[in-house]
């Protein structure tokens, strides 16, 4: 079957990188048996994409002619055990029209052809011919025709940029070439305009990898290799990768952010059951994601006990962390990957915490018949958890906003506390006690039975008395009907919270205070029928001027660790034709005040958590003792 390149390359490189062109080259050169191996790149300048040569040139057998036979068949697998599909090469004519190649082998042997679509190993002018006089094997591959409108990214021709590529991708192949004392040599050149830079890759530049045999369930012989190195010289670089068909293929195991600082380190894994884990162009990785979950879990655990051993700083700088997120999540102690701590990336660490945590829940939770004196125990302890996950929830609410500045819209206050434009029903679901807030306020109104954030009044009318006709366009920042359900009960309590950001001065502030009571007399009509009490929150800055304001309108403070007026005057609904009022508490606070009362209050529960975690902590170290 004849496969079309121009196809073959549109299907396999839709997506590439030119660095692939030089891996894929110094590949075939190692393959080949080359220890010289030289690439030059020359351009009048990076912008002009018709002066682009590049050559790449090597001492190894050359293109035989059973190497020939295999280069011209797109297909072919070069190893049954191993499911190449020789497609690499064709990175080659993602980026360059032309491909010359030029060949000597066997000594007295020359071939030279172009790598194009019409290459056959039957034309006989890609035959073989004899030449007079020796030559020293090799193969040298000369690109020409650039065929992309521009060089996306300049480091493409730089030779320490590509040198470090290079050294990524090949590095367990050329120390096992280090290990057996054999010489070789990668000189990588860049010429642009007038100005040349060299950079060389010799044993020199190999780290002394350590070799490391582990036991592994992953593996098919029951064992893997890691190939380390780990250096403090104030440089920081770490290279995870998996080796496959003498290529290196990156794994993530280091988090954003968690590379150690100051120390260049290579951990390359190696295992028989990884070799033909790659696509058909061998640079995307085709292994399981379950699999790569469980090498992952395994290759971070190894790193951790070289570590203890290499960098010791590393590790306790790990426990710290360990104890700081303990601290921060103690509900999820003993969930915690203690492998992943330090090493994934934070975030992921408390997910698959959480996970953990979840999975014994629901096995609890949906557990059929009666539950055992262990099961029980295990019951009673989750659920402690559970309130400590909430508790800490809390205070992960206030930190945030504690946080927020002046100028930061409210509508970033009034989505910490309830999502704006939700209509949330009595907490009868987990997410629902996580997706309200309203606690910040006073701890009653837990008792909620409809939260109502930024919708019309007409709605929250319809939510007290279902037959309601009242049309009112009137839009509270958060309503909350609380204390007993509107449907079975002749009167509920309601609540009205308006917001406004920080930052606002006097004349803007006191706003809230006609917002409140306009809410309050929209919500008349159904006073005394259905509404027996109503509450009115305005949170806003208040400055010294504001106070005074409030003081002369009859508001006075109230206790608080920060500042709040409470006025229980009575509203005035109208006047005419006869004076009508309402009872209604209305209070004015500073938001700084809402947030440090919610913290008092959950100081509480996060100081008898922590207590309860230091005698915990105790036992556990006498009960050590006493074993010992």
């Amino acid at each position: 079957m004849k496969v079309s390149l121009k196809q073959a390359v549109k299907l396999f490189y839709s997506q590439s990188s030119f660095d692939q062109i030089y891996q894929e080259a110094v590949a075939n050169a190692l393959d080949a048996g080359a220890r010289n191996i030289t690439i030059s790149f020359e351009a009048n300048s990076l912008t002009d994409v018709n002066s682009f040569k590049l050559s790449i040139s090597d001492d190894g057998v050359g293109f035989t002619d059973e190497r020939f036979k295999k280069f011209s068949k797109l297909m072919d697998v070069e190893d049954e055990d191993i499911k190449h599909r020789g497609l690499g090469r064709l990175v080659y004519l993602f980026y360059f029209d032309k491909v010359d190649v030029d060949s000597y082998f066997d000594c007295i042997k020359h071939r030279a052809f172009a790598f194009n679509e019409k290459l056959s190993d039957e034309d006989k002018e890609n035959a073989a011919e004899t030449i007079e006089e020796e030559h020293q094997s090799g193969a040298t591959l000369s690109f020409e025709g650039y065929n992309l409108t521009k060089l996306y990214k300049k480091e493409f021709a730089d030779p320490k940029w590509i040198k470090t590529k290079i050294l990524k991708k090949f590095v367990v192949q050329l120390f096992l070439l280090k290990q057996k004392e054999e010489k070789f040599k990668i000189s990588i050149k860049s010429r642009i305009a007038n100005r040349e830079i060299k950079e060389y890759i010799t044993p020199d530049s190999i780290p002394s990898l350590t070799e490391r045999t582990f036991i592994s369930s992953y593996s098919l012989e029951g064992e893997m290799k890691m190939y380390y190195s780990v250096e403090e010289n104030g440089n920081t670089a770490v290279i995870t990768a998996m080796s496959i068909d003498n290529r290196s293929e990156p794994v993530e195991i280091f988090g954003e952010g968690n590379e150690p600082l100051g120390y260049e380190m290579f951990f390359i894994l190696y295992s028989d059951s990884f070799q033909g884990q790659t696509d058909a162009s061998r640079h995307k990785l085709e292994i399981q994601p379950s699999d790569l979950k469980i090498i992952q879990k395994e290759f971070r655990k190894q790193i951790k006990e070289i570590l203890k051993e290499k960098a010791p700083i590393i590790v306790e700088f790990h426990k710290k962390e360990a104890e700081r997120l303990q601290s921060e999540f103690p509900h999820l102690e003993g969930y915690f990957e203690e492998n992943e701590i330090g090493i994934s990336s934070r975030n992921e660490v408390i997910k698959t915490a959480q996970k953990r945590f979840m999975l014994d829940e629901r096995e609890l939770l949906f557990k059929r018949g009666t539950l055992s004196d262990l099961d029980y125990e295990k019951s009673m302890e989750l659920a402690g958890r559970t309130l400590t996950q909430y508790i800490t929830f809390r205070q992960y609410v206030i930190d945030k906003l504690k946080k927020i500045n002046e100028g930061e819209k409210e509508e970033v206050i009034h989505n910490l506390i309830v999502p704006k434009r939700q209509v949330i029903k009595a907490p009868n679901s987990y997410l629902n006690v996580y997706r309200n807030n309203i606690w910040i306020f006073d701890d009653k109104f837990m008792t909620f039975d409809v939260v109502l954030s930024e919708k019309d009044t007409t709605e929250l009318l319809k939510q007290i008395e279902p037959d309601s006709t009242i049309q009112n366009i009137d839009r509270p920042d958060i309503a909350i009907i609380f204390s007993d359900n509107p449907k079975t009960a002749q009167k509920v309590d309601v609540v009205i919270v308006e917001l406004k950001k920080k930052g606002l001065k006097g004349g803007e502030n006191i706003k809230v205070e006609y917002q409140l009571e306009q809410r309050a007399r929209a919500l008349y009509p159904l006073f005394n029928k259905k509404i027996q009490s109503l509450w009115l929150y305005g949170v806003t800055q208040l400055d010294n001027d504001y106070k005074s304001t409030l003081d002369t309108m009859g508001y006075r403070p109230l206790l608080s660790k920060g500042t709040v007026y409470v006025n229980s005057n009575p509203i005035t609904i109208t006047t005419e034709p006869e004076r009508v009022i309402v009872p209604a508490v209305r209070y004015v606070m500073d938001i700084d005040a809402v947030v440090n009362d919610a913290e008092a209050r959950n100081k509480v529960f996060m100081d008898l958590i922590r207590e309860r975690m230091k005698t915990d902590e105790e036992e556990k170290k006498e009960v050590k003792s006493n074993n010992v």
